[in-house]
Parts: C-alpha cells; sequence; structure tokens
C-alpha cells in the first residue's frame, strides 16, 4: 500500500512506501515542492519524511527512539460481519507467538459516531499492555466516517442501533475465534464513545468482563437539556419529540439498566469542569449500577480542574491512562510488567 500521488487529471503519477497498516497525516504548504509525512502504526509513532513533490524521492526527517522494537509486535486487520451483513474492519495488535486460547486479556476501543474516524492509531500507553501479554483491538463500526457520508449516517438517528450491533458482533468475533472470552475482554470509550460502552454493556453484558466509560453520554433523555448537548439532536434525535422519544429510550444505557441483571465491572470518568458532556450523565449510571440487585464493582472518578478530552493538561491524561489500565489489568487479571 503506502502513500499514492495523483496528478490534476486525477491518474497515479506514484507510490510511496509506507506500512501495509498505519495512519499517514500530511503536512504541506501548497506553494512549496516539499511534502512532510507521518506514517504511525499502532506499535510506532514519531517517524516523519520529506517527500520532493516533483521527483518524488523520499528521505527520512526524523525517527523518534524506542526502547522497544516494533518488529516484535504483530499488526493485522480482519473483518467482521454485523447482524445485518455489513463488514466490519477491526484492527488487532498484540506480540509475536501468542497464543489465541481465549484467556488473552484484551481491550477493544470504539467510537461509532459524528462522522470522526478510527484508524490503526498508536497509543503510547498500550505499549505496556501489549509487552504484557494484552491484546488491543480497534473496532471500526458505522457512525464514523471512515467510509464516507453514508457510513456515518448508516450509525444516527433511527439507524443508531447499527453502532451497537456493530460493536457487539466484533466482541463475538474475537471470542469466536479464540482471541478472547467474557472473563478476559474489557471494552473502552469516550464521549459518544462513552455512550457506545454504557450501550452494548446494557444490551449484552454476558461478553465483556469490564468497562471504562470515559466523559460519557449516558442519560439520553435529558442530554439535550445539558451545556452544548442541544447541537446533537442531529446526531441521536430531539428526545423531546414523541417518535425519538420512543426510539432513545430503547438503547439509553442509563433507562436500560436492568435491577436483575449483573454487569460487568465499570470504571467511569468524568470531569467537573466538563463543558461537551455533564457530569450528570455520570453521576446518575454510577448510583444506578450501584443499586442493582447484584451489583458489580463500579467506580467513579471525577477529575477536578479538568475539561472533556482534549481540553485536559498532560500530566492528567498520564494519570487517566494509568489508572484506566490499572483498573482494566485488575479486572482482567493481567500482570503489567
Amino acid at each position: 500500500m503506502g502513500l499514492k500521488i495523483f496528478d490534476y487529471n486525477g491518474k497515479i503519477a506514484g507510490k510511496i512506501p509506507a506500512p501495509d497498516i498505519c495512519e499517514i497525516y500530511l503536512y504541506a504548504n501548497p506553494i512549496d515542492d516539499e511534502v512532510y509525512f507521518s506514517a504511525d502504526t499502532m506499535v510506532q509513532s514519531g517517524a516523519i519524511y520529506k517527500l520532493d513533490a516533483i521527483n518524488l524521492k523520499k528521505t527520512d526527517y526524523y525517527h523518534q527512539k524506542l526502547d522497544y522494537n516494533p518488529d516484535d509486535y504483530i499488526i493485522k486487520r480482519q473483518w467482521v460481519t454485523s447482524g445485518d451483513g455489513t463488514r466490519l474492519p477491526i484492527f488487532i495488535v498484540h506480540k509475536k507467538n501468542l497464543k489465541m486460547n481465549s484467556l488473552n486479556s484484551t481491550i477493544m476501543y470504539g467510537y461509532g459516531g459524528f462522522n470522526s474516524s478510527s484508524g490503526p492509531s498508536y497509543l503510547y500507553s498500550n505499549m505496556a499492555w501489549l509487552d504484557s501479554g494484552g491484546i488491543y483491538v480497534i473496532a471500526v463500526i458505522r457512525g464514523g466516517g471512515e467510509y464516507g457520508q453514508r457510513w456515518h449516517r448508516d450509525g444516527m438517528l433511527d439507524k443508531k442501533q447499527n453502532v451497537f450491533d456493530d460493536f457487539i458482533a466484533c466482541a463475538e468475533y474475537l471470542h469466536s475465534h479464540k482471541y478472547t472470552d467474557n472473563k478476559h475482554l474489557a471494552i473502552y470509550g469516550g464521549s459518544n464513545g462513552g455512550l457506545l460502552v454504557g450501550a452494548v454493556s446494557m444490551q449484552r453484558p454476558d461478553l465483556f468482563k469490564a468497562v471504562v466509560c470515559a466523559v460519557p453520554l449516558l442519560d439520553m433523555i435529558h442530554f439535550q437539556k445539558l451545556l452544548m448537548a442541544s447541537r446533537w439532536t442531529a446526531e441521536y434525535g430531539d428526545p423531546e419529540n414523541a417518535d425519538d422519544f420512543h426510539r432513545i429510550i430503547k438503547w439509553s444505557p442509563y433507562h436500560n439498566i436492568d435491577a436483575n441483571t449483573k454487569y460487568p465491572a465499570f470504571f467511569i470518568r468524568t470531569a467537573d469542569n466538563d463543558t461537551r458532556v455533564h457530569p450528570m450523565h455520570s453521576y446518575k449510571m454510577t448510583a444506578k449500577l450501584q443499586n442493582v440487585k447484584y451489583p458489580n464493582l463500579t467506580l467513579l472518578r471525577l477529575e477536578k480542574n479538568s475539561g472533556h478530552t482534549r481540553s485536559i493538561p498532560t500530566s492528567h491524561i498520564i494519570k487517566i491512562a494509568s489508572e484506566q489500565i490499572t483498573f482494566i489489568a485488575w479486572q482482567l487479571g493481567l500482570d503489567i510488567k
């Protein structure tokens, strides 16, 4: 694969080698003949190249020094079939020679909304997880922007359930192909991804052992009344509309907690200065999960003087990543090295 160069007529003028499974970012000025680009994989970042746009010659510009060998890991793209026949790519990374015996501690991430794309991205905090024998999975599900507007529209409004069905299908794939099982699978998502992991945990609690639900939307009957969330009725629908209400309440995580069901362990994280998703969602979900008939561990983490996702200081990001990985490792029984 790699980077393809096209001329103004749409014809391929050349190809620049890059890893088979990677994310490429371009940095260019329209008046310059030089282009800079990075090619990140799920186990390597910080490789930047300079490309002469005239002769298409690539040279190394910067390489971050690593304290591990990326060749010690395997990155795969596999295909999953969702309930309605839609094919979904998932990206899987783990150390070489790891046995597929259904006992591998696995984290699966998803988002599925707002036309936002999920690719085989690098996350430094994953390296300790992978080095300890864990598996990390990125589920590419509808609602995102990976395959254009139709892919997005097929995961919004009256088709929002497709997003949850896709994520559930990815979990079932990991089980059936012996990557992991319901005692060794944790799921993670933030913001709209927090809604995702909250919803699928209510619909299929038998599939998961642990859930990290960050700055999430969970009470979807009242979400539009708080902060800037009224802007998101185009994505989810408006609960004040009767048709939307009856559709949304079927998958709203908070409203689908069954008092007689035992759910996976939850680590719910919110922030006191979150201007996008009100902490109310996390408070209500935590309280209700802690009061079911068969309560499992449910922890609430309130981050002080912090905000939503990107509006978090670096020191907080490090602390949050450490806490989340520690919680998952504890629940799945993985000894982090």
